[in-house]
């Protein structure tokens, strides 16, 4: 049997490329994970179930089972804090690996400095996952077999709101060339 998840900082690393794949190992090592490393999808699925991480680092572009097949399969089961690390730096990407369950998504080449930010930055954010419900209140009734009504929330459609790129300091690309 494991050791509780509270004991133990353990990383899983998915990636193909062995000198990345090693730089990883030291960054994780180096912030105080025990990090376990694979070379492909399906060898990180396995990893992530036998190891319960708290962090899975995940490449995109790998052979056979790509990163986005691997982060569905990941999330099928585990609620470990995902962070795509990827080459693949389109819109459509970034946005197709949030939705197949990462929790962020960082393009190469990536700064490892960074990268550990980021991962504290998920640290301090508690997990929730499906199954999770707030416990009852001590002494208070049983919730009522019907739901709640829900309170409607308005979104506007396409045609009534044109989204405006957003432009600023933050936007790589939009100050990549202004004052540095």
């Amino acid at each position: 049997m494991s050791a509780p998840q509270d004991d133990r900082r353990v990383a899983v690393i998915i990636e193909d490329d062995a000198d990345i794949r090693h730089l990883l190992e030291a960054v994780l090592t180096q912030a105080g994970f025990e990090a376990i490393t694979a070379s492909n999808g399906l060898d990180g699925v396995n990893a992530v179930r036998a190891h319960n991480p708290l962090v899975t680092t995940l490449d995109v572009s790998m052979p056979g089972m790509d990163g986005f097949e691997t982060a569905k399969r990941i999330r099928a089961f585990s609620s470990t804090y995902l962070v795509m690390l990827t080459a693949r730096d389109d819109e459509i990407d970034t946005l197709q690996g949030l939705e197949a369950g990462a929790d962020d998504y960082l393009t190469k080449p990536f700064r490892p400095r960074e990268l550990r930010a980021r991962i504290e930055a998920m640290l301090r954010r508690p997990r929730h996952t499906a199954t999770d419900a707030p416990a009852p209140a001590p002494g208070a009734a049983a919730a009522p077999s019907a739901p709640a009504a829900a309170t409607p929330v308005t979104v506007p459609s396409a045609s009534s709101a044109p989204i405006a790129p957003i432009v600023g300091p933050f936007n790589r690309r939009a100050s990549a060339g202004a004052g540095r």
